[in-house]
Order: C-alpha cells, then structure tokens, then sequence
C-alpha cells in the first residue's frame, strides 16, 4: 500500500521503512508543497482545531502504513516484539521532523540513511 509519496517499497522491513523514511524527504523538502506543510505544522502549534485535523487527516493517513509495516516486522520476528509500532514510528520520524522543522540541519539522504539503519539496530530482537 502506498499514501502518496510514502511508497511501502519492495521486499524486506529494511527497505520497506527505508522507503517510507526516503518518501518524507521527497515530500517535505523536495517536493513543491513542501513548505506550505512546514507552515501548516508550525501554524498547527498554536491553533487546536487544525493540529486536529492535521493529525486526523493528513499526519494519519501517513502514519498507517508504517505502522502495519512495524506489525508485520514483528510478526515476521525481524523487530522486537515488545516495542509499540507507534513508539518505533517515531522513533524513525522525529528526527527527521526536529531536522526539518527546528535545527534547520539538512535532511537528506544520507541522514535518512543513517537514522534508519541505526532504528533498525535498536529494534532487532
């Protein structure tokens, strides 16, 4: 299953989260409405009723399949199976999200790379 440019991938959890990690760059720094989203994130922060419709319908939407993804890791036994698969989420996502939108550090492949290959270490069983 695919949400836009959040592709599942092919294959392995490895590459499937690699892919769901390297669709947030295409769509938050190299795509066209990405600022517009990073806009709508900070105004969201100050604003209740679009931090609710945010998370109910653009954050979620996002966030499902990534989240079975996590599920059927776990039940493949290639992810611990005492880690809740939104705490796993976001664990792979914060960090980008903090680059993005608070330290202004670039994020781009090669820290996509990084984040997810050392999520992958902590979650192994």
């Amino acid at each position: 299953m695919s949400i836009g440019p959040f592709p599942a991938g092919d294959g392995d959890f490895p590459s499937r989260l690699r892919g769901f990690a390297h669709g947030f760059v295409t769509l938050y720094v190299d795509g066209p409405g990405g600022r517009r989203l990073r806009e709508l994130i900070g105004a969201a922060q100050t604003d209740p009723d679009l931090a609710r419709a945010l998370a109910e319908q653009w954050f979620e939407p996002r966030r499902a399949p990534v989240r079975q993804a996590f599920r059927d890791a776990q039940q493949a036994g290639v992810v611990r199976a005492d880690v809740d698969p939104d705490t796993a989420l976001d664990l792979v996502f914060a960090p980008l999200h903090y680059r993005l939108l608070v330290s202004g550090e670039p994020v781009d492949a090669a820290y996509v790379d990084t984040v997810v290959d050392l999520c992958l270490v902590a979650l192994a069983p």
